[in-house]
């Protein structure tokens, strides 16, 4: 996953923001690979490869709502993202989307997509702009990615029953000095 030759290295004006595709229908995610590489560097993972394409120089992650994989139950794109990051320790923004109608109010009523866990939601169900909107919500999830580790920590605490304890100093500086997380993330 090492940047192009020709691509700059990241100094901030012409960093690309690197975009990890999660779908168990790799023409979409080549779809949306080619329309968005012009913006971002985009990289696809399938249900067989996503903890190998889930690596910490991912910055953004978009994936299907519905994960359909053969000899498997169906399951939540979100729910093997989520897995991923906490085997890894990561946290990442996580930009859901889907083709199925009303799926992105199911999506929300969930405590995940209450802004805790996933950072937005696209619905592909007759819109002909998703990926105009997939790429505005993966600017902004971009933008806004320290605040976002901070709301994936605190939903993991709660889902743990340890959202309200004090956690040492040692434990608060190996999370920053893994995850890049400022002290001001624990302010909350």
């Amino acid at each position: 996953m090492e940047p192009e030759p020709d691509q700059p290295i990241e100094d901030g004006k012409n960093y690309r923001p690197r975009l990890l595709v999660y779908d168990d229908k790799q023409d979409v995610a080549k779809d949306v690979k080619l329309f968005l590489d012009d913006d971002f560097e985009v990289y696809t993972a399938s249900p067989d490869t996503l903890v190998s394409e889930l690596r910490e120089t991912i910055d953004v992650i978009a994936t299907d709502v519905e994960i359909i994989q053969e000899g498997h139950a169906e399951r939540k794109g979100y729910d093997d993202v989520e897995s991923v990051l906490k085997k890894a320790c990561m946290v990442r923004p996580v930009i859901v989307y889907s083709n199925i109608p009303g799926m992105d109010a199911k999506a929300n009523s969930t405590s995940k997509g209450q802004g805790d866990f996933f950072f937005g939601y696209v619905n592909r169900h007759g819109n002909i702009d998703w990926m105009d909107e997939l790429a505005d919500l993966v600017r902004k999830a971009y933008a806004s990615r320290f605040k976002q580790r901070s709301r994936m920590f605190a939903h993991w605490c709660k889902e743990k029953g340890i959202h309200d304890q004090k956690v040492s100093e040692g434990t608060a500086q190996k999370l920053m000095a893994a995850q890049e997380t400022q002290p001001e993330d624990f302010e909350k």
